[in-house]
This record gives structure tokens, C-alpha cells and sequence, in this order.
């Protein structure tokens, strides 16, 4: 670079001074002249086959090198001429108060350090997650997620959260699939290492591993979802290219979180003939209020339904989603005021945000395919939602397939089967058609494990056509209504 006149040592130097900014990967040697000329507190940088890294002291000709041999030797500091050191001249004067550029640029190159850092970690964690709770490694499985996720969510702001015990979470949280996989597993695995250190992996089922292993990769994706999500919330029209609904929704909260040929009103009525006959609310004092949870939500929460019938108090839409606090911090940081906002809470975890039977209808549009354990899911939509309600499913179909299930948080696919594969049955004594969930990893017919269970007193499922007037016209659309057996007919099925 004509700015600057460039020397190097024949290895990195000792001493290379504080990091200030990364490029990882097979970097060509005038990328880091450029990045360093860019980043203002640059002094130097090491370059080699792995990338170079920018450092923020100035090497000198006779700075002491690493020895020839040892790791790190194949990589070169590059120093330029004249070189000033971020100080005020004087001998021991105390260093210069930086400019607002300069402090602005020191903290992009951390964030960046530590993003990278977390990005490695993660990548690292697929091959050893299964390991990682029971080795002498001071971080548990649960903590290191938990933190890449709070590291997406506000990279200035954070900082390392210790985890306040060895406590069983969502990452190991027991879920129907390795029933689903035709083997038993009689209890949950233990987690914690035995007292002798070495650890018991025959202990962790095939299917509950892979379920980490998506749950991994699930983290890995809530970057590229999160900048997804601030492109969509921009108040920048030349950035969003859905300003017009955005605009909408916020000063009148109205969004379209349905498909025109549904109804949820339809099925409150359906829910509230059902449930209101149950003996627990017979004999309560009063008729509990009808709810709608729209869960999987996404940042655009939807106002009151007006129902049939509830005209002077509109039936309440509780909007969860599990990366709600994504959603938020991006609503501050563009400076919005919405009038309706989602609650912060995964599908997985419903159970602990919701009390049981609290909801009419449960409604899951195109998100729960999004999930790292949809099954479990489904479990926990139908623990809020009242005997006889409803738990409705609309998804495109085989949406992870187009992604080879690794495009951000598209771990998933959903189908329908029908005879003979199908072993739904019907009264009539036929077969009706399932609803599938599966990967290349796990598949499950849901309506067999969901009637088998006595979880479901009945489970429509039909492929329909594409809502979207620009889908191709083999894309389909999957619909599953499923209804809560009420008391009588879950007695009846346990009898």
C-alpha cells in the first residue's frame, strides 16, 4: 500500500502486543495490508496459512521471534515504517485519550474477536457435545448454548453467564423421540459425571443424541436468524422490503398470522362446546375466558380476534416465540413502539410460561419445523391448551429438504402419508392419512404417536395448496388439526 511502508519478520514476533481484529481462513496478504490500514488502533499483524490477526503493538527490526521449530512458526509479522505507538510524545506520558473512531473501532474488533471465538466453539461442540457435561471442562453443554444465544442477542453488552448448576435443561430435557425410534430408554441418562470422572456415554441414547446434535446446530443458526429479523423490523424502507406491513402493524397492531381459509373463531366455538362440559368447569364459579396462543409467532404479534359472538370483549392472542428477546432488543435498537409484543418463550418450554389448559385454540404457522425437537412440542402445545381444544399446524412442506436441513434453523421437514404406510386408523376401520416429521436422521409419524399415547382424541392431516400466489405449482401446504381428548374420552382411552 502506497500509505504506508511495510516490513516483515522472517516468523511472529514474541511480543505482538493486544489483538485487535481477526481474518480467519486462506486470507491473501493484501486483505490484512487493507484491514490493518482500516482498523485505527492497527500497529502490526501476523499473517500465515490460517489467516492473519492485527495487532496493536509496533514491531520493530530485532524484536525477539518465536523459535524456529515450535508452533506459530509458520507465520510472519508484518510492521510498518514509521511506526507510532497510541501515545502522546513524551517519554512515560500516559496514553491518549482515543477518538470516538478509534474507541468505536477497539470495540467492533472485540465484539468480532469474541464472535469468532463463539462461532469456533459452536462448530467445535457437534463433534463433543456428548462429552463435554461429563469432562473435567468447566462449562456445561447448557451454559456454552446459552451464552452463544446472549452473544447473538447483544454482542456489545456481553458477558460470560455461569451457569448456577448442574442442572438438567432443555438440552436434555426428555422427549418422545426415542420412543418414536422403536427402542425403549426406561429412565432419563445421567448427565453428571459418575465420582471416578470417566463418563458413562452408553448411558446416552442414540436418538437423545442426535436431538443435541440439532440442538447445537440449532444455536449455530440463530445468527443468520437474527439478521434476518433486523433486516424485516428496519424502519428504513430502502433496507425492508416489507416497510408497508411494518408501518401497518405498528400503529394499528393488525397482521395477517392466519391463512384466509382458516378460522380460529371457528375453532374456539368448537373448543368452548367441548370443554365448557367438562366436570372440573362445571363446577367452577364462573366460565373461564376463551384464549388463542399464537405460538412460534415470529416479532409481529397480532391484536384481539373479533369472534362471533365476542364482540364487546375481543378473544385475547397471546403471541410467544422463542426468540421474542431477539425481537425486542431489535424493536429498541430502531426505536419502535409497538402496541402488541411477543412473550419470550420457546414451544419446547410452554409447560413453564403457561398454565395447563390454559388456552381455546393453539396456533403454530410455519415455525414449528423451526424448533430443534418438534415433537416435544407439540407435547407441550397440547399441555396449555384446554380438554377439546385445538392445536392447529400449518406448514410448507419438506421445508428443510431445499436447505439440506443445515439452512439456519431448518432442521426439519414435514409431510403427509398415506395407506398402507399410514397407521392411522380410523372409526370406520380404515386408514387415514399422518402426519410426518422427520430428517435424515429421525423420522416420526406423529398422528400413530399422539393416538397411541392418548395424547390426541383425533388428528386431521391433509396436503393442500401453497397459500403463496408465487409458489411453484407443486408446492403444498400441511395442515393438522389436532384436538385434546376431554376428561371423559381420555378416561375412556386410559380404561
Amino acid at each position: 500500500p502506497a500509505s504506508r511502508q511495510w516490513r516483515h519478520t522472517d516468523r511472529v514476533v514474541l511480543d505482538e502486543g493486544a489483538n485487535v481484529g481477526d481474518l480467519f481462513g486462506q486470507v491473501p496478504l493484501e486483505a490484512c495490508y487493507q484491514a490493518c490500514e482500516e482498523q485505527a488502533l492497527c500497529r502490526s499483524f501476523a499473517h500465515g496459512p490460517n489467516g492473519c490477526h492485527l495487532k496493536g503493538r509496533c514491531a520493530k527490526p530485532g524484536d525477539e521471534m518465536v523459535p524456529a521449530g515450535v508452533q506459530g512458526d509458520d507465520y510472519q509479522t508484518f510492521y510498518y515504517e514509521p511506526c507510532e505507538e497510541a501515545r502522546v510524545a513524551g517519554g512515560d506520558s500516559p496514553p491518549h485519550r482515543l477518538s470516538a473512531e478509534e474507541a468505536a473501532s477497539a470495540r467492533k474488533a472485540k465484539t468480532e474477536e469474541m464472535q469468532s471465538m463463539m462461532s469456533f466453539a459452536l462448530r467445535v461442540l457437534e463433534f463433543c457435545f456428548h462429552c463435554l457435561d461429563a469432562s473435567p471442562w468447566p462449562f456445561l453443554l447448557r451454559e456454552v448454548l446459552e451464552n452463544y444465544a446472549l452473544a447473538v442477542e447483544a454482542p456489545e453488552d456481553f458477558l460470560w453467564r455461569r451457569a448456577s448448576g448442574r442442572m438438567v435443561g432443555p438440552a436434555v430435557r426428555p422427549g418422545p423421540a426415542a420412543e418414536l425410534a422403536a427402542v425403549t430408554e426406561p429412565e432419563m441418562p445421567a448427565m453428571d459425571p459418575p465420582d471416578d470422572g470417566v463418563a458413562p456415554l452408553a448411558t446416552l441414547h442414540d436418538t437423545r443424541r442426535t436431538l443435541l446434535r440439532l440442538q447445537v446446530r440449532w444455536t449455530r443458526g440463530l445468527e443468520m436468524e437474527a439478521e434476518f429479523w433486523r433486516q424485516k423490523l428496519s424502519p428504513d424502507p430502502m433496507e425492508n422490503d416489507r416497510f408497508e406491513r411494518l408501518q401497518t402493524w405498528l400503529s394499528s397492531g393488525a397482521v395477517t398470522w392466519y391463512l384466509e381459509e382458516d378460522d380460529p373463531c371457528s375453532f374456539v366455538v368448537l373448543a368452548r362446546r367441548r370443554g365448557l362440559r367438562e366436570p372440573k368447569v362445571a363446577r367452577s364459579r364462573g366460565t373461564p375466558q376463551p384464549r388463542v396462543l399464537n405460538v412460534g409467532c415470529g416479532p409481529l404479534a397480532p391484536r384481539p380476534l373479533a369472534c362471533p359472538g365476542q364482540e364487546e370483549r375481543q378473544v385475547p392472542v397471546v403471541a410467544a416465540d422463542g426468540l421474542a428477546r431477539y425481537y425486542l432488543r431489535i424493536m429498541d435498537e430502531h426505536g419502535l413502539r409497538p402496541l402488541f409484543a411477543p412473550i419470550q418463550c420457546p414451544v419446547e418450554e410452554l409447560h413453564e410460561c403457561f398454565p395447563p389448559g390454559h388456552f381455546d385454540v393453539v396456533h403454530m404457522r410455519n415455525a414449528l419445523d423451526h424448533v430443534f425437537d418438534p415433537v416435544l412440542g407439540i407435547q407441550r402445545m397440547l399441555e396449555v391448551v384446554r380438554p377439546g381444544g385445538w392445536v392447529l399446524l400449518r406448514h410448507a412442506r419438506n421445508e428443510g429438504v431445499a436447505g439440506h436441513f443445515r439452512n439456519g434453523l431448518h432442521q426439519w421437514a414435514f409431510d403427509v402419508i398415506g395407506c398402507p404406510e399410514s397407521k392411522a386408523v380410523e372409526e370406520s376401520g380404515g386408514c387415514a392419512p399422518s402426519f410426518l416429521v422427520w430428517n435424515p436422521e429421525l423420522r416420526v409419524d406423529v398422528t400413530a404417536y399422539l393416538l397411541g399415547r392418548g395424547l390426541a382424541a383425533e388428528v386431521r392431516t391433509e396436503l393442500r395448496d401453497h397459500p403463496s400466489d408465487d409458489a411453484p405449482p407443486d408446492e403444498r401446504y400441511v395442515w393438522v388439526d389436532v384436538r385434546k381428548p376431554t376428561a371423559v374420552e381420555a378416561s375412556r382411552i386410559l380404561g
